[in-house]
């Protein structure tokens, strides 16, 4: 299954972190219910199931989000460092204008 999140096609939503893998790239952490979600995390990882599995936030997410908690994911695929942090700033300046 796959999401679009800004311009990019993401992997998810998981909402599990033994459902990812561990791999680099980059991650968007939901809240939602229905077709309406809100951007709890956008980051970058080396090892994205480690990143989320280890997350001292993931607790406070829960708690928090009061309906689906789910995790997309944006493979680096080779990618370079530089460019996907390239693809986190669109996505950011698409979501919050930051």
């Amino acid at each position: 299954m796959s999401w679009t999140i800004g311009s990019w096609e993401f992997q998810g939503p998981f909402e599990k972190a033994c459902e990812l893998e561990s791999r680099d790239g980059l991650y968007v952490v939901l809240c939602g219910h229905d077709e309406i979600f809100e951007v709890y995390e956008i980051g970058l990882s080396s090892d994205i199931k480690a990143h989320i599995e280890n997350n001292s936030l993931y607790a406070g997410w829960m708690n928090r989000c009061q309906g689906r908690l789910c995790i997309a994911v944006f493979y680096s695929g080779g990618k370079s460092v530089e460019a996907m942090q390239a693809i986190k700033k669109s996505i950011e300046h698409e979501l919050i204008g930051e």
